[in-house]
């Protein structure tokens, strides 16, 4: 028996800086196994064989990945039964907040040999302080990026009517929110992420399983956001509880908001994460043909192919950047793989898995 398998990011190097909401995930847990140790000492791994435990048993299972290295895990959400398991290093450091009770450390720092660790201190701290500067140039580079990105904004704000975006809202809300049975709780997601290799998201996979999909196109600044925030406020005040996915680049802007309860999600579809409807239930609004002045890409096809230029040769330096972050932390691995014994993970593992009954 196999069931669904939710992928997402919780974390994001956004134009605001390194932005998490791993708490806010975690607070909504009865049951968190915190994973303390070094990079590459086995924490990915032992969250993968938890899912796939997991998955096998007949339960839903949420993957959040880590945002600078995709093929990483940072925590197994088992929402069935509200245990996660998750890595609680830096930068997404756990606080316990009713420790044994709820939050349980586990630390595989005791696999490791701190004494060849110590030997190579020196060369540690190094990449750690290399990839630290870098991290600084991201966030600068990214900040640089959103300044231009708000010009572009300005050129449409100014050449659209927001009256008709306004009704556009109003009447999908009518159409989408009714009474519900939840809270009005939001949850806070990322479903992409600026990653070395280029942008990455989990678009599809997330919308796939629900059957109303509405496909939002438009451009920078047309009020892609503004109607998704609308559409979320309405249905928390009906007590319908909201998944929320925010922009990775920028994490005050929202791409995504997932109505489980309606069977209904509604997202921006424009590029980095560009898809088109292609099944029953799909239904597309283009809110430039809808509400912006026409022939304004035209009018301002100048001004807006220099900011866009300007634009992506931010994002392009941000990813080169991340590309370098990898391969040093790559090389941090490295170390910690070579003073770790992978048999006592295993244990661990083993030991973690019969604790949430998945042996």
């Amino acid at each position: 028996m196999t069931k669904e398998i939710r992928e997402y990011f919780v974390c994001a190097n956004a134009a605001q800086g390194f932005v998490s909401y791993f708490p806010q995930a975690m607070a909504k847990m009865d049951r968190v196994y915190i994973l303390k140790g070094g990079p590459g000492t086995g924490k990915s791994t032992l969250m993968k064989k938890i899912g796939e435990a997991a998955r096998k048993k007949g339960e839903i299972t949420e993957r959040i990945y880590c945002s600078s290295d995709p093929q990483s895990l940072d925590g197994i959400v088992l929402s069935g039964r509200k245990t996660a398991v998750a890595d609680g290093t830096a930068p997404h450091v756990l606080e316990p907040s009713a420790p044994g009770a709820v939050e349980e450390y586990v630390n595989l720092g005791v696999a490791w040999d701190s004494g060849m660790l110590a030997s190579r201190k020196k060369e540690i701290f190094s990449l750690k302080e290399q990839i630290a500067k870098r991290y600084d140039r991201i966030y600068r580079l990214l900040a640089e990026g959103k300044t231009i990105h708000d010009k572009i904004e300005d050129i449409y704000i100014e050449n659209t009517n927001f009256a008709r975006i306004n009704e556009i809202a109003e009447s999908l809300a009518e159409e989408i929110i009714g009474p519900g049975s939840g809270t009005g709780a939001s949850t806070d997601r990322f479903f992409g992420a600026l990653a070395p290799k280029g942008s990455i998201n989990f678009l599809e996979a997330l919308t796939e399983p629900i059957a109303a999909r509405y496909f939002i196109k438009g451009r920078p600044g047309t009020g892609k956001s503004t109607l998704m925030k609308t559409i979320a406020e309405a249905a928390q005040q009906e007590k319908i509880d909201t998944e929320l996915y925010h922009c990775a680049f920028d994490a005050d802007s929202l791409d995504m908001v997932i109505l489980r309860e309606r069977k209904a999600c509604i997202f921006d579809a424009t590029a980095p994460h560009e898809i088109f409807p292609c099944r029953e239930g799909d239904i597309l609004i283009d809110l430039y043909q809808e509400a912006v002045r026409p022939g304004t890409d035209e009018r301002y096809a100048s001004d807006l192919e220099r900011l866009d230029g300007e634009y992506e040769d931010k994002i392009r330096k941000a990813r080169g950047l991340l590309k370098e972050i990898k391969t040093l932390h790559d090389r941090l691995e490295e170390i910690y793989i070579g003073a770790v014994d992978f048999s006592i993970i295993e244990q661990i593992t083993a030991d973690l898995m019969e604790d949430m009954g998945l042996l």
